[in-house]
């Protein structure tokens, strides 16, 4: 068993080679409640014991503390059912290493065994013991400690050798050095930068002086154009003053003819007020434009002439009502012919043709600076000109939609 002890022992003083305590252990209290086993050299003949009980210490220096501490249990002799009861109530120093959490400890110190049988007189002897532990942080004021100590009783010139090994929870409380809780309040009021938030709280220092700050010590984000949006969150900067702006700082859509229809959608600005219109903007009845590249069927012209039949004038007509609420749209008006005779001759009819069309929807209301009229001859066709039908649909007057 001796040799048990002593390498026990031994791997607790192999944690040596430590680093420095943390500073919040000096003027420390520990109170301590364990329990665990007695073992008894076999020559006492007595049988091992659970026990239990409690320390008390103080920490004198980051490493260095004393304790108080008392163990009791019950157990008997070998071949006896008499009930033995063991106290041992003892004073001990202890040297502390630590890494981090874990804190391992050597520790020596006296006391007095008391062995008292049922039925029989109590003996009392002093007592050394040596040995050491482990303690660790399970919390900051919570430890898990653990102790094995080899007991040595004098038994009046006789010495036993037995092992104490107990395992509990130890508290530290108490006040810390009155210089550290100094030095901490002086760092609480610091305010390095001096905009107003002490340095344990300021996430931003080295604010710059003047600059507001909010309780982080963060510069307060700028509403630079003064929209209302700081320039943090502004996805529009620099709007002009008076602009109302959305949660992005960007200028909310305006109607500015009144129709209920915002600018950014209405395909149909200027509609005079009180005219009821759709949901583009355009007066309830208004048809779309066909598409971008708006061929007017319908549309003719006398031959080898310029000038436009009459039925073609419905046509127009009707593209009219579709272009004149929409003053936005420009367009092109394309000119085309097949490819029969001349393709010189075609390119200045398709072009005079493309004009006409423009002057007649000028003289409807459609503002010139919104029409670019321009022919193309046969060089755009869009069947074959080798078949009568394809002849036909290659003449054609066509609308490309510039901008809407």
């Amino acid at each position: 068993m001796k040799n048990n002890i002593k390498l026990t022992v031994a791997a607790v003083l192999l944690a040596g080679a430590a680093l420095p305590a943390a500073a919040e252990l000096k003027n420390k209290n520990e109170v301590s409640v364990q329990a665990g086993a007695m073992v008894f050299e076999g020559d006492a003949k007595i049988n091992n014991g659970f026990v239990y009980g409690a320390r008390f210490g103080h920490f004198f220096t980051e490493r260095l503390s004393a304790e108080i501490s008392a163990f009791t249990g019950d157990t008997n002799r070998e071949h006896s059912s008499a009930n033995i009861n063991a106290l041992y109530p003892a004073l001990a120093a202890s040297y502390h290493f630590r890494f981090g959490k874990w804190m391992p400890f050597v520790q020596a110190g006296a006391g007095i065994l008391r062995l008292n049988p049922e039925g029989g007189s109590a003996t009392s002897d002093f007592a050394a013991h040596w040995g050491g532990g482990l303690k660790y942080f399970y919390k900051p004021d919570l430890l898990i400690r653990a102790d094995v100590d080899h007991v040595i009783d004098t038994e009046i010139g006789k010495g036993t050798n037995d092992l104490l090994a107990v395992l509990g929870v130890s508290w530290l409380f108490g006040k810390e050095e009155a210089a550290k809780k100094v030095e901490e309040v002086k760092q609480a009021l610091k305010d390095t930068d001096g905009d107003g938030v002490t340095d344990d709280k300021d996430q931003c220092p080295g604010t710059p002086a003047g600059v507001k700050v909010d309780a982080n010590g963060c510069p307060l984000p700028v509403d630079t154009d003064g929209d209302g949006v700081t320039d943090d969150k502004d996805q529009c900067p620099g709007t002009p003053a008076g602009v109302k702006v959305d949660a992005n700082g960007c200028p909310l859509p305006v109607d500015t003819d009144g129709d209920g229809v915002t600018d950014d959608k209405d395909q149909c600005p200027g509609t005079p007020a009180g005219v009821k219109v759709d949901e583009k903007g355009c007066p309830q009845g208004t048809k779309e434009i066909p598409s971008d590249n708006w061929v007017l069927k319908g549309v003719t012209f006398e031959v080898n002439s310029d000038v436009l039949k009459p039925e073609s004038r419905q046509v127009l007509d009707e593209a009219v009502a579709i272009l004149q609420p929409r003053t936005s749209v420009r367009l092109e008006i394309q000119g085309h012919t097949d490819n029969t005779g001349n393709s010189a001759y075609n390119m200045k009819l398709s072009d005079k043709r493309a004009a006409a069309v423009k002057a007649y929807l000028v003289s409807k209301g459609i503002a010139a600076d919104r029409l670019e009229a321009k022919g193309y001859g046969d060089t755009m066709p869009v069947a074959d000109n080798s078949t009568a039908e394809g002849r036909n649909a290659n003449r054609r007057i066509e609308f490309k939609v510039l901008s809407r």
